[in-house]
């Protein structure tokens, strides 16, 4: 996603284009920039507002323990591809399209795959691998790849670590093996059709 959170001391912020939310504390501001305008802001004010609006949401796997049987049988239930079921946020948060691609790559597992076709192990190896590629990318400051900057300004460098998201070759072992580019649901996917199965 694009946006990004900015903090500035009162007397050193300047609007600039995109600024579309800005909270003012006593000392600093915090302010939301995004072109693309993908993010969204909800002002809850409880706690059970706040509950009842996280209560659609799926499993942390950075944050919540998670429960292997359970989303198990919520990915078994689905017809539909495990691409799209990473991007559902009804069943895992935080994963975006390229983290998708690379934890599918990371983990084997093709993207085009049916999910009621996955056995437990390979749901196992899936949430592994996408707690991999989420922990990854944190030490590396996200992705920069359009505009996407830190609430600091600094750039993100985990593009750098890309296996598959935007290439056309993968090394494996010593041997190079082709990424193949497709559309799903209107967002590309880059896989590997050898190594992912």
């Amino acid at each position: 996603m694009s946006g990004r959170l900015k903090f500035y001391l009162n007397e050193n912020y300047k609007k600039e284009k995109h600024d579309h939310v800005i909270l003012q504390f006593n000392k600093f501001k915090i302010v939301y920039n995004d072109p693309r305008r993908f993010g969204m802001f909800f002002r809850l004010k409880d706690s059970k507002e706040v509950k009842f609006f996280f209560n659609n949401y799926g499993t942390d796997l950075l944050i919540n323990k998670v429960n292997l049987n359970e989303i198990y049988n919520k990915l078994i239930r689905k017809k539909i591809s495990l691409k799209q079921a990473l991007l559902d946020q009804s069943l895992i948060v935080g994963i975006g399209n390229i983290y998708a691609n690379e934890a599918l790559f990371h983990s084997k597992l093709n993207p085009q795959r049916l999910t009621y076709t996955l056995k437990k192990s390979e749901i196992f190896q899936l949430l592994s691998s996408c707690k991999f590629v989420l922990k990854l990318s944190l030490k590396n400051g996200g992705s920069s790849i359009n505009d996407y900057k830190s609430p600091d300004g600094t750039l993100g460098s985990f593009q750098s670590l890309f296996k598959v998201y935007q290439k056309k070759h993968v090394i494996y072992k010593k041997k190079t093996y082709r990424i193949k580019k497709i559309i799903q649901n209107g967002r590309s996917t880059f896989f590997s059709p050898a190594l992912q199965k």
